[in-house]
């Protein structure tokens, strides 16, 4: 399991938790991503996962799962904003009371290019 802080101009805005090669070897699990009600909405849970899943495409990892609790129903929408989807439970990693999964192969070309150039399209 490995941990992430998130920072923003130089203060504490929050962490990631995720581990490598779990549920198999070549994906990992997001297990959380959290901010204080000060920082939250504002990119910074989006901008930590999305570095961290370059440090995971640079391990080797090309699927992701993320945790979708049903307590948090903004929960959903922060992941498929990510670009990942929703699984249907015989896909699920694991069983977790009160969670949802999610799922995303980081390794397409098309979402790399995406990411790189901020959304514009390259020609």
């Amino acid at each position: 399991m490995r941990l992430r802080a998130i920072e923003r101009d130089g203060a504490p805005a929050g962490v990631v938790v995720y581990t490598l090669h779990r549920p198999s070897r070549g994906s990992a699990t997001i297990d959380l991503v959290a901010t204080p009600a000060d920082q939250a909405r504002r990119g910074a849970g989006m901008t930590a996962a999305r570095l961290v899943e370059g440090e995971m495409r640079a391990a080797g990892i090309s699927r992701v799962y993320a945790q979708a609790p049903a307590a948090h129903g903004i929960a959903v929408y922060f992941w498929i904003r990510l670009g990942y989807r929703p699984l249907l439970r015989p896909a699920w990693p694991c069983e977790r009371p009160g969670v949802g999964w999610m799922m995303r192969d980081i390794t397409s070309r098309t979402r790399a290019r995406r990411e790189r150039t901020g959304g514009r399209t390259e020609r």
